[in-house]
């Protein structure tokens, strides 16, 4: 859902550039400096962008949107979880996967080392 913003948004990230850093900012609400520059130069904005912007600066930036109630803010968290939990599953099965490899990997040193033991008692080392 959009909000009108005006240069609310524009002003509160331009005011905060004093103590964040815009790379910084960026890399909280996961966008490129393109990307948040072409999001703040629009009169309205999607609540998820206006949120995080004022989660990684420090500023509660929904308290003058117009026609916000917090139901908009409760929906957005729940659609938030959903998107975490189907990433957290691809990153468990991504890990199971890694820990396999290692596993294998590590099973693998073994019993060259185990081969390398055999051939030095073989000649005597």
């Amino acid at each position: 859902m959009k909000f009108y913003v005006g240069n609310t948004v524009k002003n509160a990230v331009l005011d905060a550039k004093k103590y964040v850093k815009m790379n910084a900012l960026c890399k909280q609400i996961d966008l490129s400096r393109t990307q948040l520059y072409t999001i703040l130069n629009q009169p309205e904005m999607e609540l998820k962008y206006i949120v995080g912007i004022g989660k990684a600066i420090g500023v509660d930036l929904t308290s003058n949107l117009k026609g916000f109630k917090k139901e908009d803010l409760e929906n957005l968290v729940l659609e938030s979880e959903d998107n975490f939990q189907a990433v957290e599953s691809d990153m468990k099965d991504e890990l199971l996967d890694i820990q396999r490899k290692y596993i294998a990997s590590l099973e693998e040193n073994n019993r060259l080392w185990q081969r390398i033991r055999e051939l030095e008692k073989g000649k005597g080392v």
